[in-house]
This record gives C-alpha cells, structure tokens and sequence, in this order.
C-alpha cells in the first residue's frame, strides 16, 4: 500500500469500478464532471464568488485538457479531429466566459453543448448494456 498522491489516486480509480467500464462509460462520467465544474462556474460567477468560480473554471479546463492530451483524436480519422477542435474551442470558451462580466449567456451555451454530448454518450452506453 502507497501513500503518494498517484497511488491514492490509482487505488481509488481502481476501487471505483471505472476499469471494468466501456470507454463510452468512462467519457460520460468524465462529461459529468466537466458539466458540475462549468455549471458551478456560472453561479459562483453570478454569486460574484470570483475565487469559488475561478476553481471550477481550472477543474472545467484540466478534464478537457486531459481529455485532449490521453485520446487519440487521429484514430478516429475526420470525426476525431473535430472533437479535438470541439474540446479546444470548448475550452476557450469556458476560460473567457469567466473573464465575462455578465457571462451567464456564455455559460449557458456551454452546458448545452456539454449536454448534448452527455445525450450522445448516454444514449452509446445504453446500447452496450
């Protein structure tokens, strides 16, 4: 048993069962995340609680960044690559929303679009089971 950081991490991811999951399972959970950070974002933005909204704007960029960083966008040929694009404009999006004085119309675009992937992921997982 390891008491750093990446092995208390890795003993949870284990211990969570999302290495038995199917990759769509896995994106749909990261997704959800993606969508809690941005949605307490925008209303810790309109809270004017800047700090609280500022850490779930890092929260919201890291998993995209993650994301782009682990998936190999070029295997899935044209539809990969725009699913990089998506997930980079995603987060510029996301990062000048925050910088927005009144950003709850850009915060709202965001979600939808996270939502529509959410719909798309849920709907491939369901057809797995």
């Amino acid at each position: 048993m390891t008491n750093t950081a990446y092995g208390r991490a890795s003993m949870a991811y284990r211990a969570s069962g999302l290495l038995i999951h199917e990759p769509a399972s896995v994106a749909l959970a990261l997704h959800q995340k993606l969508y809690a950070a941005v949605t307490s974002a925008s209303l810790a933005g309109e809270q004017n609680r800047l700090d609280e909204m500022s850490g779930h704007v890092q929260t919201a960029s890291s998993i995209l960044t993650a994301m782009r960083m682990h998936m190999n966008f070029e295997l899935a040929g044209a539809e990969g690559r725009q699913l990089e694009r998506f997930y980079h404009r995603l987060q510029r999006r996301i990062v000048n929303a925050a910088m927005l004085r009144d950003g709850s119309p850009e915060w709202s675009e965001i979600t939808g679009q996270i939502r529509g992937v959410m719909l798309g992921l849920s709907k491939a997982t369901s057809r797995q089971h």
